[in-house]
């Protein structure tokens, strides 16, 4: 039997914000997003949770991108269906739907029907989006040039973004944004260098694994657990242009203070701006590693911020993967005194019992039994 006509019947998820999203969602739900060609990074938050099916109200390939994030979905068994409309994102959350190949019904009553995506028609896509490569660059340069005279102040100066306390230490700072595969074997370099932990709203779960506490939480705090959002010691909210920065409604109503960086970038190119800024010594990212396909799915202000923050602090920014190659673990000045003092105190010991040891001890021994009766029961081949 085919994914066509195979049943698929789950609770249902529904957030137009991909990241909010796979932040509640239980492995077997249904997802119902709204994402213009998805990236790769969302999708990576989205299989993480092992959804039932993905259901975009979009499209997650409009030939535009290199569609990785469709792809990506489709390769690992995740149904995806396209195109099926805003209506749907009208469902309340927690209701039961059926998805039978492209068609979307709740109660035996038909709501949607869309384009189930196969690996075949996405590679086809991808392909001619790499042929349209050159006129991404071109209007890539020609946005550049107009972001640049607005907001050169900002990458240059780094003019009004807060300067945080966190990092004013210098120390390394670590950024964790969504739970990668690079998020193994961070700990240890977090522990021995001390590091600030910075966290986006996608990586706020994985970064409080690291057990030290979120030093700056960066991104929209709606996707973040309360527990989270109240324990993290501070937080910034992106604003774009003159728009309220997102998520501040849900910080004033539980009371939390926040600073504001502005800014299209995204939340991982936010906190490396705000790490650089801040002082911070060197910057490892944790999070899904960038090739130049993954920079051109990003939308075009992303795209132009992210290469300049990332022009700006190229000389402090490293991936978790190369850190971990060149990590080496530190051992402390107090370890080494006592390896030094056990190893004197065992070698002591050994040769206490030896015969040269025996008469070599004898003598102290029965000056104690003089003065301390009572140990010459434990004299040394007494």
């Amino acid at each position: 039997m085919s994914i066509e006509d195979l049943p698929l019947i789950g609770t249902v998820r529904v957030d137009e914000n991909v990241q909010r999203l796979a932040a509640r969602l239980e492995p077997g739900e249904i997802a119902i997003i709204d994402r213009v060609d998805l990236d790769r990074a969302s999708a990576v938050s989205l299989l993480s949770k092992r959804p039932l099916a993905v259901v975009n109200v979009s499209s997650s390939t409009t030939g535009r991108t290199v569609s990785a994030g469709a792809r990506l979905l489709v390769s690992e068994g995740i149904p995806l269906i396209d195109e099926v409309g805003p209506e749907l994102l009208t469902l309340k959350e927690g209701e039961v739907i059926e998805v039978r190949g492209a068609q979307i019904s709740c109660e035996n009553q038909i709501l949607a029907q869309g384009q189930l995506r196969n690996l075949d028609e996405l590679n086809r896509f991808t392909s001619e989006a790499r042929g349209r490569l050159g006129l991404q660059v071109q209007a890539f340069a020609s946005g550049a040039g107009a972001v640049w005279q607005q907001e050169s102040a900002l990458y240059i100066e780094g003019q009004g973004v807060p300067r945080l306390e966190q990092f004013r230490s210098g120390k390394t700072s670590i950024v964790v944004d969504g739970e990668p595969e690079g998020f193994k074997g961070i700990r240890p370099i977090a522990a021995d260098f001390d590091a600030v932990i910075v966290a986006t709203s996608s990586g706020a779960e994985a970064a409080w694994k690291l057990r030290r506490g979120i030093d700056v939480l960066v991104g929209d705090p709606t996707a973040v657990p309360e527990k989270i959002l109240r324990r993290a010691r501070a937080h910034v909210l992106l604003r774009e242009g003159t728009a309220e920065p997102q998520g501040s409604s849900r910080m004033s109503s539980i009371g939390l203070t926040y600073d504001v960086i502005p800014t299209a970038a995204s939340e991982l190119d936010a906190a490396i701006l705000l790490a650089d800024v801040g002082g911070a010594k060197s910057v490892i990212t944790v999070s899904e590693e960038r090739d130049l396909q993954d920079f051109f799915e990003l939308p075009g202000p992303q795209q132009i911020a992210s290469f300049f923050i990332r022009t700006r602090a190229s000389s402090k920014v490293v991936s978790a993967s190369v850190a971990r190659s060149f990590y080496r673990p530190r051992v402390s000045l107090a370890l080494l005194i006592f390896l030094v003092v056990a190893a004197l105190v065992i070698s002591g010991v050994a040769v206490l019992f030896t015969p040269w040891g025996q008469s070599f001890s004898q003598p102290w021994w029965e000056w104690v039994g003089t003065v301390w009766p009572w140990t010459n029961s434990g004299t040394p081949g007494g």
